[in-house]
């Protein structure tokens, strides 16, 4: 049965449309709910609307609603949870059945990709294929591909429901069911032609559905927005229905006003006066860009970009109240229960523990053990990492664990003072490894992060305790008990633990929940469950997205009459070809298509090269709103980014203005006078400096005022968390210790045995390197700065300046500036606004630098780093 083709160029006046009376009473199944909203639809109040409202004998459903009827439940995530889990139990099997080293590890590799697998399955399932079809083309690839297609096939039910479901929809008295309820037409009536309205191109699902619906008999006819005089905005019209089952394009129906296009006149490049007011944005922060689009959703624009998905990761970083549906990924419940499913190492079968993953149980707040959170030691967790640099297994961790214990116990005095000002300083100078941030952070508070890792680690062992084949369910059960018997409770922590409950309950309930497979199987899969979005129950979803997909653009006019296209840089606008799932790729595409000429295959390959033209058309249909913005965030990532070539294109029209934030000056007064409050820190003398203050205090504000303001006034005390800095004072803290007087017949190779084992994840190459210098140093570098210092009623050597200075030069710097104090030089006010005049340009920074090994390098803002850490640094 021949295909037909009308088009029209004016939607709100289709009924005016010579072939309309022929058209009006045959149901339209339309592209999107957006599109049914503009003939004939609810809107969100449930207020009917749309250009046909009133019509009684028009019948418009969308093919979402279409496909809701006949595949309701593929491609959930209840399906892919359990296909998902089979490949993984399926793949493992391979990698122990395997003898070969190489390929062992090529299929774990593969596990990885076990999501994209799945999806590609689908996709090839959709296109009517089979996995005997890729015998046609095979490679190592492909055939895993078609091994675990096969026993997916086997295995579930999901594949062999979805092919039973194209089999009895090609019934026509199945598909008169089915159309009737589409449509809320009596089943008495038959429906032998229906309309298929506004489809840029064709998806192989919806070929295939729209091939049934001819062998049952149903005429199909092709409703279309097009325009023959401007050929360039309509392109993709005419490359989507150019195929030989669609008529040509001379018998084409085609309805066109003589009214002038003057968004049609500039996409053909022709010099025009637009006629509505378009703005072009350059954004040049983050927080400019999201703000702009806040402000337009709040004049009722409709917000679109090529990069929807980019967009809205983005702004719902800012504003996540902006959105209805929201992953349960968002929540840190669900960041939770990622990271302990990830804790499971396949390769070695074993318990893992990233610094990754132990920071997000710490900050997601669902880490709790003995009354204490984890939210509240993310500082001292911090703090203490360093000393577990190298450790992944639990078993390393618990190793570690109980060493740190140790030190802190053995190595780490216990000092109190009635004057606890006294008693501040005291515990700063009588800890000897309080320079480096694991040994600076109080006992009581480390007792209580390794409590925290441990019992981590515990729940780990538990979700994991099976070294052997589990049902579903059980592995769902112990997550439930994991979040039941946490001892959190309010109101956040109850609604996030109901959501989890709910949707884990829904997988536990499953008829499929009891398939066997390994808990780490189990684990990942669920990993991808909590990476989709629900929208039956779990979440609410009445605001959806902020930024919609570019085909929205195609209802923008008359739905908001305001647009608003958004991230339009040459990177996202017009786009590029998008991509397959792997392994799937565009060249195996065109061999399976040549091979087997199944024409559904063309449709999937049309999809991904048409992509440009279809934002093409959808940029042209933006233009058509009454008030429309372009804009672009310049500067993502410090990488900057040029605009859309549209943007070039509508730059050359009249009447168009542009705005950058950058170059808006707030008038005078626009601004409100602050009230007037005094310096938190006001500028500051040395010899305002009390006397309690220890030596090494004095020494840093001398050197830079900033130096004494991150690690003395906003912390305890500066200590050092970079491996590079550690490493490099590790020399300092052996030459420190054998300088001490009791400690004199003690040889250094003991003193460096015993100091390194302070440190259990440094490198062996790094020790090598550490003790080479120890037995290669100049006896002048130990000389001139032992001695006693009298502070609080108890001494110290000066030797723990060897420490906090580890470089020579530095040191030599900082006694130099020291010596200035109670000079007529060392009294000049100093701010903490800047750093002190001893600082000299990058380009001749050397060792003595302030910036060199100071431990606030990271984050003060006015810190240098040097251009080549080896030529400046050289060897440890």
């Amino acid at each position: 049965m021949a295909r037909k083709i009308y088009t029209y160029d004016n939607r709100e006046k289709l009924y005016e449309c010579g072939f309309w009376k022929e058209l009006e009473t045959i149901p339209q199944i339309v592209v999107s709910n957006d599109m049914k909203r503009c003939l004939k639809g609810k809107d969100k109040r449930g207020k009917m609307q749309g250009i046909f409202k009133n019509n009684k004998s028009f019948n418009v459903a969308s093919f979402d609603d279409f496909k809701k009827i006949i595949l309701s439940d593929w491609n959930d995530p209840e399906n892919r949870y359990t296909m998902y889990v089979l490949a993984s139990k399926y793949i493992k099997q391979l990698v122990s059945e395997s003898e070969n080293e190489e390929r062992r590890q090529w299929l774990l590799g593969c596990r990885k990709n076990i999501g994209e697998m799945i999806e590609s399955i689908e996709t090839l399932e959709e296109a009517d294929l089979t996995p005997e079809n890729l015998d046609m083309c095979l490679d190592d690839k492909l055939e895993l591909l078609r091994d675990v297609w096969n026993y997916l096939i086997e295995n579930d039910e999901t594949i062999l429901k979805f092919k039973r479901k194209m089999e009895v929809l090609s019934r026509a008295e199945y598909m008169q069911k089915i159309l009737s309820a589409l449509f809320a037409i009596p089943e008495t009536v038959k429906i032998d032609k229906v309309v298929y309205h506004g489809f840029f191109y064709i998806t192989p699902i919806q070929e295939r559905i729209m091939m049934i619906m001819e062998k049952c008999g149903i005429e199909l006819i092709f409703l279309l927005p097009y325009d023959s005089r401007y050929p360039f905005a309509h392109e993709i019209w005419r490359e989507t229905y150019s195929e030989s089952v669609y008529p040509s394009y001379s018998e084409w129906v085609c309805e066109t006003t003589c009214k002038t296009d003057v968004n049609g006149e500039l996409f053909e490049g022709r010099k025009v006066e637009l006629n509505n007011n378009i703005q072009i944005i350059e954004y040049n922060t983050l927080f400019d860009f999201v703000n702009g689009i806040r402000k337009s959703r709040g004049v009722g624009s409709g917000i679109y970009s090529a990069n929807n998905a980019g967009a809205n990761d983005i702004i719902r970083a800012f504003y996540p109240e902006e959105y209805g549906k929201r992953k349960l990924l968002a929540y840190p419940i669900g960041r939770f229960i990622w990271c302990i499913n990830d804790m499971y190492d396949e390769e070695h079968n074993e318990i893992v523990l990233s610094e990754k993953n132990l920071m997000e149980c710490f900050s997601s707040g669902w880490l709790s053990h003995n009354g204490k959170n984890g939210k509240n030691y993310m500082e001292d967790l911090v703090n203490v990492l360093p000393f577990f640099i190298d450790c992944e297994s639990a078993a390393s961790w618990e190793e570690r664990i109980e060493i740190l214990r140790e030190i802190h116990e053995q190595c780490i005095p216990n000092i109190t003072n009635e004057n606890q000002t006294i008693e501040r300083w005291q515990k700063l100078m009588g800890n000897p490894l309080g320079s480096y941030s694991q040994f600076s952070v109080p006992v009581d508070r480390v007792k209580i992060v390794i409590d925290l890792i441990k019992h981590l680690l515990s729940i780990a062992t538990f979700l994991f305790s099976e070294n052997s084949e589990i049902e579903l369910v059980e592995h769902i059960n112990r997550l439930k008990t994991i979040i039941s018997i946490n001892e959190l409770s309010g109101d956040i922590y109850d609604e996030e633990r109901e959501i989890a409950s709910r949707i884990l309950i829904k997988i536990q309930n499953d008829t499929r929940s009891q398939v066997r497979c390994f808990p780490e199987d189990a684990a990942r899969a669920l990993e991808l469950y909590l990476d989709a979005v629900f929208d039956d129950g779990e979440v609410v979803n009445e605001a959806g997205d902020v930024v919609f997909p570019m085909y929205h653009t195609m209802t923008a006019d008359y739905l908001y009459g305001k647009a608003h296209v958004c991230l339009c840089d040459n990177d996202s606008m017009p786009g590029g070809k998008a991509g397959f799932p792997w392994p799937l790729d565009i060249k195996l595409i065109e061999k399976l298509y040549t091979a087997t000429g199944n024409r559904l295959l063309k449709n999937m390959m049309d999809v991904k090269r048409n992509l440009p033209l279809a934002n093409r058309y959808f940029m042209y249909s933006a233009l058509k709103c009454k008030e429309v913005i372009l804009s672009w965030y310049s500067d993502p990532n410090g990488k900057e980014v040029s605009p859309s070539p549209y943007i070039g294109l509508i730059r050359s029209a009249n009447g168009v203005t542009e705005w950058n934030p950058k170059r808006i000056k707030v008038k005078d007064y626009a601004v409100v006078s602050p009230a007037y409050v005094a310096q938190p820190v006001s500028k500051y003398k040395t010899e305002d400096l009390r006397q309690e203050v220890p030596k090494e205090a004095k020494m840093d504000f001398a050197v830079c005022p900033l130096r004494y303001l991150y690690g003395y006034l906003l912390n305890d005390r500066p200590v050092f968390q970079s491996e590079f800095v550690q490493k490099r004072s590790i020399y300092s803290l052996v030459v420190a210790i054998s300088n001490l007087p009791g400690v004199k017949g003690i040889g250094l190779d003991e003193i460096y045995r015993n100091v390194s084992g302070l440190f259990p994840g440094m490198r062996e190459s790094d020790k090598k390197e550490i003790y080479k210098s120890l037995t290669e140093r100049k006896p002048f570098e130990d000389n001139d700065i032992t001695g006693m210092d009298f502070e609080g009623d108890l001494y110290f050597t000066e030797e723990r300046l060897r420490v906090h200075f580890p470089d020579w030069k530095s040191l030599k710097n900082a006694i130099q500036e020291y010596g200035k104090i109670g000079t007529k030089e060392g009294e000049k006010e100093i701010s903490f606004k800047k750093p002190s005049a001893s600082y000299i340009s990058e380009g001749r920074m050397s060792k003595s630098h302030p910036c060199s090994y100071c431990p606030n390098i990271e984050w003060c803002k006015h810190s240098l780093y040097p251009r080549d850490k080896e030529k400046i640094y050289g060897k440890a």
